[in-house]
């Protein structure tokens, strides 16, 4: 596995957690469940509160074999917005080691089906500071990491993806 050796291995999901080609297969659940790797939900938490934990329990109780490791917030308005959040997280027993303030300086532009490309968005290495800044600040992140665990030694190579 290319990622052999790595302390840590962090892998984003494109669109949701379960959407995947025409054929059904090829999701980002697809790929945790297969790894066995723990799914940290980034929700958008902006104009709710209570309505966050159905929305997190069903995507930890969606399929059996994706497992829900901890939830990061994402555009929290305040602290007792935020505090509105975690206490009907708690509902669930899923952890939540951060939630991200409402910031427009965290947003990137986009397009149809994702964001454009580093090399589109002025300023792209304060924007990235910004972001680093951000997760420092409201992220716990040895929290994050207690949640990943070790994945076994590849045995073989991985074999090459089809062009």
């Amino acid at each position: 596995m290319q990622a052999t050796g790595a302390e840590l291995l962090l892998v984003e999901g494109v669109m949701g957690l379960f959407d995947a080609a025409a054929d059904g297969f090829g999701s980002t659940a697809d790929l945790t469940e297969l790894l066995d790797l723990p799914v940290i939900l980034v929700v958008d938490a902006d104009r709710q509160s209570q309505s966050v934990a159905p929305l997190v329990a069903g995507f930890a109780n969606w399929r059996v074999g994706v497992r829900v490791g901890g939830v990061i917030l994402n555009r929290v308005a305040s602290m007792k917005h935020e505090r509105m959040l975690v206490d009907a997280l708690a509902a669930t027993g899923i952890p939540c080691p951060g939630a991200i303030p409402r910031n427009p300086a965290l947003a990137l532009p986009e397009r149809h089906l994702g964001s454009v490309l580093p090399d589109e968005v002025t300023a792209f290495e304060t924007f990235l500071d910004t972001v680093a800044e951000t997760i420092g600040d409201y992220i716990d992140l040895d929290r994050l990491r207690a949640l990943a665990a070790p994945l076994p030694e590849a045995t073989e190579p991985a074999p090459s993806l089809p062009h």
